[in-house]
């Protein structure tokens, strides 16, 4: 789970098997602290892809065209 800037269009979990999983954002009122509004989301392992070992490598954050803005590393696949 985590937070994106409104600029971002998409959200994508990259997996180990090289596929991408859509992630569902949520626009949010400004967080404590911070200004402006942000994007959250969230997503959950399904349990099929942990028994075939295949497991989020990357949150990879898109914009409009689908070009990549950033990209996180997981640390729980390598």
């Amino acid at each position: 789970m985590g937070v994106a800037a409104l600029d971002v269009a998409t959200v994508q979990v990259v997996m180990s098997d090289g596929s991408r999983r859509d992630v569902v954002t949520k626009r949010t009122p400004a967080l404590s602290g911070l200004t402006g509004s942000y994007r959250a989301f969230g997503y959950r392992l399904k349990t099929s892809d942990l028994k075939r070992g295949v497991g989020p490598t990357a949150i990879v954050a898109l914009d409009t065209k689908g070009g990549e803005i950033e990209r996180q590393v997981t640390g729980f696949v390598e």
